[in-house]
């Protein structure tokens, strides 16, 4: 987000945080992961999808699929050895991306509330896209029936009833970045069109344009980030909407950190 010399390699940050923590513990584990080795490539994932809703369950499969891609007779048990190492992994995000730990914890509480309620969790996104989470319970019904004069059973599946706590709590997070990811997104595209630009190839966060066109584009994609985080407040707008449309009273949002957003215009490896 900010401009540096090279690139700022977040999962390596990670890697080092663990690296210093399992030198300080006494676990016999520790030591065998150290032999092992750390690197960003065990964190990206972890790191990569926990603002996205990722649990210590997925993060202990992830580890899990390290060891068995790199060595999986290095460890006597390794199932043992992801279950200890997530928990060295997780503290270690939480100390690197301590933001974006915080929003997902309230983004996780807000679901909670509104879904005791009875309630789906409807917001707007920056883009004006109206945000619609309604997760229920899955309901299915069992129908036997003759196929050819085989005896067959179908399963049958509506969208449900009541509301799905659970999944309401983990899709909470993932789609409320998804909503500003594709806000950005479209600001981005039409404030490029207004310029004259008529080809890009877009996909989920990924800009891509003609070469030609590409110092043009990477300015506006900047901007348009800066512009939408200075004119709106998401996780506000989302508190204030939601508790006006259900009569839920949220908690309050985390409180902002010292980045000063337009140190985005500046950053050369922004979207680069």
């Amino acid at each position: 987000l900010v401009d540096a010399d090279v690139p700022a390699d977040i999962y390596q940050m990670v890697a080092d945080v663990c690296i210093k923590k399992l030198m300080l513990s006494p676990n016999p584990l520790a030591q065998l992961w150290l032999e092992f080795g750390i690197d960003r490539k065990i964190c990206k994932k972890p790191v990569m999808t926990m603002p996205y809703g990722s649990t210590r369950q997925a993060c202990t499969q992830s580890v899990y699929d390290f060891i068995m891609e790199k060595d999986q007779n290095f460890f006597h048990k390794p199932f043992k050895a992801s279950v200890f190492l997530t928990e060295i992994i997780w503290a270690s995000i939480g100390e690197v991306v301590v933001a974006a730990r915080e929003a997902m914890s309230w983004l996780r509480k807000c679901a909670s509330i509104v879904s005791s309620a009875g309630l789906p969790m409807i917001w707007t996104a920056p883009s004006g896209f109206k945000v619609f989470q309604h997760y229920t319970n899955p309901e299915t019904k069992v129908i036997q029936t003759l196929l050819l004069g085989n005896r067959v059973e179908l399963l049958i599946g509506n969208h449900g009833v009541g509301i799905n706590s659970y999944r309401m709590r983990n899709g909470a997070s993932p789609n409320f970045v998804h909503s500003c990811d594709a806000s950005h997104l479209v600001k981005t595209v039409n404030a490029a069109y207004q310029e004259g630009m008529r080809d890009f190839a877009c996909i989920h966060d990924d800009f891509g344009t003609h070469a030609c066109d590409t110092e043009q584009f990477q300015r506006v994609i900047r901007e348009q980030f800066v512009n939408m985080y200075t004119e709106h407040s998401p996780l506000h707008e989302l508190k204030a909407e939601i508790e006006r449309e259900t009569g839920c009273e949220l908690p309050e949002v985390p409180e902002y950190g010292t980045l000063d957003i337009k140190e985005v215009l500046k950053s050369k490896y922004f979207f680069g």
